[in-house]
């Protein structure tokens, strides 16, 4: 059972219901926990994730900037949902640059479990948190049209196990013509 002054276990709870989509009773949860620990960025940040889910983009963002202020910028997943939120709201660019913030973030996490010799499930999913943060800047800039650099971050999503971001990246590598023998004409011959 929960303790009523337990902020952690109401964490626990919000990320519990919103798997199971109950996201009333998961924002009652992370608002307790919020109200019980009004520090910690991860109640703003389900909070957050709710509104994304009810397409409350506008105040998902403003849950974004208040998770991402209580983390001081060191949450990789407070920086990639904010750039997904951005999209929604038709700013790729500048999702595009909490992207920027938040890979670095979760390629040090990575090395740093690697390094402690982590346990493999917690390696994993630094793993796929950064394959995915990849994948979906490849994903705004392809939007953008910056094609080379989408396709730079496909490879390394790619790299790191994303099946989708392999087939976008094959779907963009430029294709060459099959080289072509050339004709030789004939010289011609000069007229006496």
């Amino acid at each position: 059972s929960l303790k009523p002054e337990d902020s952690e276990g109401f964490i626990a709870l919000g990320n519990a219901e919103f798997k199971a989509r109950a996201l009333k009773a998961s924002l009652r949860a992370f608002d307790r926990a919020a109200r019980l620990d009004p520090g910690d960025f991860r109640p703003a940040l389900g909070t957050a994730r709710i509104r994304m889910a009810r397409k409350d983009f506008r105040s998902a963002l403003e849950a974004f900037d208040a998770a991402e202020e209580l983390a001081k910028g060191g949450d990789a997943s407070v920086l990639a949902g904010r750039a997904e939120c951005r999209f929604a709201l038709g700013e790729p660019e500048r999702g595009v640059k909490d992207y920027d913030q938040a890979i670095p973030i979760e390629e040090s996490r990575l090395q740093d479990l690697r390094r402690a010799q982590a346990a493999p499930f917690e390696v994993s999913a630094s793993q796929e948190r950064l394959a995915l943060d990849y994948a979906g800047r490849g994903r705004l800039k392809e939007f953008l049209v910056w094609l080379a650099s989408a396709l730079a971050d496909y490879r390394q999503a790619c790299q790191l196990g994303r099946e989708e971001a392999c087939r976008k990246a094959e779907a963009l590598t430029p294709r060459q013509e099959p080289s072509k023998p050339r004709k030789v004409q004939p010289k011609e011959q000069p007229k006496p």
